[in-house]
């Protein structure tokens, strides 16, 4: 009349090897994929000096000065002049190369280089970059790029002139010598 059930067993899943599958996906994963690097901005910043060793200011001459100042609203103006943000690099350009040896921009020296010789370069200019407390990441990231772009290009340029080669397949060497000819000095300076 009754019959008794019987009951079955639900059968178990072998669970044994899934941790060692996880693992491996896992290490797998890390491996076959490329974490995310974040890039940052590439500067030298000078060696730490200790109080007692300070150094008075440099005294740099009217003439070897661009005053580049940003704005809280991001206007871009040199030596008091408001230009548009795209032309600065032009413009820092030709204050560092002063090809033409004009009188009002920084004065050319004759120095002595390795693999080049006697060359004529402006090496004591500097660029102060001045800007507001307010002014935006972004506004003050764009002039940094163009006064770095623009030693780039003068080098890269003196690169194809001296070596025939862009300044990317110049050997360190030559590039260190690139370097002496247009040095980068920048000095930036937050307003109050």
């Amino acid at each position: 009349m009754f019959e008794r059930r019987i009951r079955r067993e639900v059968p178990e899943i072998n669970a044994t090897s899934t941790a060692d599958m996880a693992f491996m996906l896992l290490v797998f994963f890390l491996l076959a994929t490329s974490m995310g690097v974040k890039k940052g901005i590439r500067q030298e910043l000078p060696p730490a000096v200790a109080d007692s060793a300070r150094m008075a200011p440099l005294q740099v001459r009217e003439r070897d000065l661009l005053i580049v100042r940003l704005d809280a609203e991001g206007g871009v103006f040199v030596n008091d002049e408001a230009v548009d943000a795209s032309a600065l690099k032009a413009r820092v350009k030709h204050f560092v190369e002063n090809p033409s040896d004009d009188s009002a921009l920084p004065e050319k020296h004759v120095r002595r280089l390795p693999l080049l010789g006697r060359v004529r370069v402006t090496d004591t200019h500097v660029i102060s970059l001045q800007y507001d407390r307010r002014t935006s990441y972004d506004a003050y990231f764009s002039v940094s790029t163009q006064l770095r772009r623009a030693y780039y290009e003068l080098r890269d340029s003196a690169s194809r002139r001296y070596f025939r080669c862009p300044l990317a397949r110049a050997t360190a060497e030559q590039q260190d010598v690139l370097r002496a000819c247009y040095p980068q000095r920048i000095s930036e300076t937050m307003l109050p």
